[in-house]
């Protein structure tokens, strides 16, 4: 087994001794000087996690692999640093190491663990907000996934199709945020209205390449452009979000096809009872021409778990299908769909959290390739 490189002998990657910096980030010497730091306008804080990943049963081959992700950021307020309001600064650098479990044992391609990328040192996101009431524009490099196309219920199942909806490839969330603006309105009557212009081109490559300030130079020319409708209803209980994306960029990850993505369209709605359920489910659809999956459907739940004071615990179910398409070029596709049937249990001690995960996936790889049984057993600090 491959250990992150804080388990092995000092090497040249000059952020490994950043990890103790997390793990005592909850030290009272280190909340002091948070909290110093933010009363004069500057936000700092990090997170690393470590996910254990295996595949017990079918798939490409039974193994066990690992990775982990450390994440550092910091946030100037120019109200408290210029008594100017309303303006955000954000800067946030991110590595990762370890080897992509779908690639090297379960052979899905949704992605199972959705912390998976190629190894990387990267200036993740880098963008300045400004506000004016309900009002805002962000302009930089940005991660969309908390502003677009989000599922708060699904926010801790591990499957990447959760957060970034396969029908939507090129959408600029980890581990490539893009290039682009972010306009969004927020009324107080519980609407929002988006709108996201980005690169559509690098998320695309990141499943093989990580650029590590961005990919700048060829924004206007693979543009992907997102709209989104939000409604909050039953005092917050019911939430309705409805999107639509264009990207003009190819999708070259299939037999370097030149065919834009083009369109595609997605509906998320949750709904809360019982005070600790709460439930959710994602449509969405795209052109069968470019895209390995244009037709998506997840649904699932999460349950709060109140078991101790100060633990926070939930169990999550969820259930994703990507349906193959089959007017790609290349080799037919003889599946209908990839399934993911995931159970996950978290808890969370103060800045330790804990996640085992199980995933039973369907039709992995198009053809050819076993169902499979895949674990995550994930855990992070938080500074």
């Amino acid at each position: 087994m491959k250990f992150p490189c804080f388990l092995r002998p000092f090497s040249n990657r000059w952020f490994g001794f950043l990890f103790p910096l997390t793990l005592f980030g909850g030290q009272a010497a280190d909340v002091d000087f948070q909290e110093a730091l933010k009363k004069q306008g500057i936000d700092i804080g990090g997170s690393f996690n470590y996910n254990l990943d295996a595949n017990f049963l079918g798939g490409i081959k039974r193994g066990v692999t690992n990775q982990w992700v450390l994440d550092l950021y910091m946030l100037f307020h120019s109200e408290r640093i210029f008594n100017f309001p309303g303006g955000e600064l954000f800067i946030n650098l991110e590595a990762h190491e370890g080897k992509n479990p779908s690639f090297v044992l379960t052979g899905d391609l949704m992605i199972y663990d959705g912390l998976s990328a190629p190894n990387f040192i990267q200036l993740s996101e880098y963008w300045v907000k400004q506000s004016f009431g309900g009002f805002s524009c962000k302009v930089g490099r940005i991660s969309a996934s908390t502003d677009l196309g989000a599922t708060h219920a699904a926010e801790y199942l591990m499957n990447n199709s959760f957060e970034s909806i396969p029908t939507n490839p090129g959408f600029p969330s980890y581990p490539s945020p893009a290039p682009g603006i972010l306009l969004k309105y927020v009324s107080t009557a519980n609407w929002s209205l988006k709108l996201g212009v980005f690169d559509g081109y690098e998320a695309i490559l990141s499943y093989h390449q990580i650029y590590s300030f961005g990919l700048w130079e060829q924004m206007f020319k693979n543009l992907l452009v997102q709209l989104e409708g939000d409604c909050n209803f039953l005092d917050g209980r019911g939430r309705v979000a409805l999107g639509g994306t264009y990207n003009q960029a190819p999708n070259v990850l299939y037999q370097n096809s030149a065919i834009p993505i083009g369109f595609s369209g997605y509906l998320i709605g949750e709904y809360g009872f019982f005070d600790s359920f709460h439930s959710f489910l994602q449509l969405s659809m795209a052109e069968t021409i470019a895209v390995l999956f244009p037709y998506y459907i997840g649904a699932g739940v999460k349950v709060d778990l109140p078991i101790i004071q100060d633990v926070e615990s939930f169990l999550c179910l969820g259930v994703a299908s990507g349906f193959y398409s089959k007017d790609l070029p290349g080799e037919p596709i003889f599946n209908l769909a990839e399934t993911a049937i995931e159970l996950t249990y978290r808890v969370m001690y103060k800045k330790i959290g804990i996640q085992p995960d199980l995933q039973y996936i369907i039709n992995p790889m198009a053809q050819g390739v076993p169902n499979a049984l895949g674990f995550i057993l994930s855990i992070d600090i938080t500074m």
